[in-house]
């Protein structure tokens, strides 16, 4: 969740809950802890309350998780359950430091508090990231698309460009001739071909579509052979495979790219060279996509850290409810 200067009003009212809560915890415990041999702990009277505040909260917190899942459940807006997730769960590192009177305990409040550090401190970088990659995602991704059409995309720039370099050339796109097999519905129909390409207008950089009518051209078959070969041999397999492809391992890093095609250019006429700038774009467009699935990565993969493990502490947590009213 974005926490935004223009949004921070809807945010002021669980700050003030935070401040508010944090300094009559630690007055409470104070005002009962003032004069005795020994810090209060969880069996003591605040300690006690503490801790059923905390683990109140903590299973409110854990709710929040099946509150994404059943999406038909009409029990707040999302943005008010992420809101109370995050100040309520900033929350709980009060409620259960002076529950536990800053000791560690034995061997399953140990475990506990370890659990409870951990899943804290993720949610924390959880926090971080969802504050800094939607930006950096923007600035760095103009071509971004949903995520899980990524592959889909792909194959049909990979077509697109295809068709460009067949038109240029003259190849026959067959069996022999084609990394991805293309279905019917995605056979071309008209007789020009649009393709999604990059393109800077001022301070803005982003897809457009720039549509192509192939001509004939009289160029000598062994330069365009060149413009085959590379695009058989290296381009058609990042454009389909991105990062993960051994034959266009040139093309992952953009300096490299723009001295590949610059050579590229080198060996074919000039009427081949709108091609090689197409297939240039398309290729950095495919390279943005392996940054958006990096960046998706980096932005859900915390959750498995954060979500298993809060898990395990709730679990846990009536273990350690159970065993407390035992010895109590």
């Amino acid at each position: 969740m974005l926490i935004r200067r223009q949004e921070l009003s809807s945010h002021l009212g669980w700050i003030v809950l935070l401040v508010a809560g944090t300094v009559t915890i630690a007055g409470v415990y104070c005002a009962y802890g003032m004069g005795r041999p020994r810090l209060p702990g969880g069996s003591s009277p605040p300690g006690m309350v503490f801790g059923i505040l905390g683990s109140a909260i903590m299973l409110f917190e854990f709710f929040l998780w099946p509150r994404k899942k059943v999406r038909t459940w009409r029990i707040g807006s999302a943005k008010l359950w992420m809101r109370a997730h995050i100040w309520l769960g900033f929350l709980t590192v009060p409620l259960i430091v002076f529950h536990s009177g800053f000791s560690m305990g034995g061997q399953l409040s140990s475990v506990l508090m370890v659990l409870f550090g951990i899943v804290i401190a993720s949610g924390l970088f959880g926090l971080f990231l969802q504050q800094i990659l939607p930006r950096l995602m923007l600035e760095h991704v103009p071509a971004e698309t949903i995520y899980s059409q990524i592959d889909h995309v792909s194959r049909q720039n990979y077509w697109d460009a295809e068709d460009l370099v067949a038109a240029t050339s003259g190849m026959v796109i067959d069996a022999s001739h084609t990394l991805q097999a293309r279905p019917v519905a995605e056979a071309r129909t008209s007789d020009y071909i649009v393709v999604g390409a990059q393109r800077t207008e001022g301070n803005v950089r982003g897809k457009v579509l720039q549509t192509q009518v192939p001509t004939s051209t009289s160029v000598p078959s062994e330069a365009l052979n060149v413009l085959n070969d590379s695009f058989l041999g290296t381009v058609g397999h990042f454009l389909l495979h991105g990062r993960r492809c051994r034959e266009g391992a040139e093309l992952k890093s953009p300096l490299a790219a723009a001295a590949y095609f610059d050579n590229l250019r080198l060996m074919l006429p000039q009427s081949a060279h709108e091609t090689v700038e197409t297939l240039k774009s398309l290729c950095e467009q495919r390279r943005q996509f392996d940054l958006q699935c990096r960046m998706h990565g980096w932005l859900h993969g915390w959750l498995l850290v954060h979500v298993p493990l809060s898990a395990a502490l709730i679990g846990l947590m009536f273990v350690h409810i159970l065993v407390a009213l035992k010895y109590w």
